[in-house]
């Protein structure tokens, strides 16, 4: 009966060891986020938080900044967030896009390719900073981040040029 006992408490010494350090580990999700974010750093694009101007709501939940640096020899940059909104309005740039900007509107150029662009599923808002494009977006599928740094690349170039 006493050996019962020892191995017993031998186990739950070990359980208590070892199950802490199983809670340390990252979960599935956290794991395909990572490798999300390692593929995108190596395309060129940064990961933030990225900043959020109060005036533009709440933030929503989950939605990562996905910035492309711009090329050396771009010198202009407008600064604005264009962030989506649910319904068509005539103020909203390209019909969707609510700006936050100090300027009054954008680009011609950026709104012209505003309204074709194909724009990836999880898209929240887009814009430029003096680091360069950037997208918000929701990292649900993780196979659309080819579609997102093309599309960073076509923003980006709709200022540039």
């Amino acid at each position: 009966m006493q050996s019962g006992w020892t191995i017993l408490i031998i186990v739950l010494v070990i359980a208590m060891a070892v199950g802490p350090v199983m809670l340390m580990q990252p979960s599935g999700r956290q794991r395909r986020l990572a490798k999300l974010r390692q593929q995108a750093a190596n395309q060129g694009l940064t990961v933030s938080t990225g900043g959020w101007p109060s005036k533009a709501g709440k933030r929503p939940t989950g939605a990562m900044r996905y910035s492309l640096p711009w090329a050396a020899d771009d010198r202009h940059h407008d600064k604005l967030l264009l962030v989506k909104k649910d319904y068509q309005h005539e103020l909203h740039v390209a019909g969707c896009w609510q700006l936050y900007s100090d300027q009054d509107q954008v680009r011609p150029s950026t709104e012209q390719f505003l309204q074709s662009a194909n724009l990836p599923a999880g898209v929240y808002a887009m814009g430029f900073d003096g680091l360069g494009a950037f997208v918000d977006w929701s990292e649900d599928r993780s196979e659309d981040l080819t579609a997102v740094a093309e599309f960073l690349l076509a923003l980006r170039a709709s200022v540039s040029g």
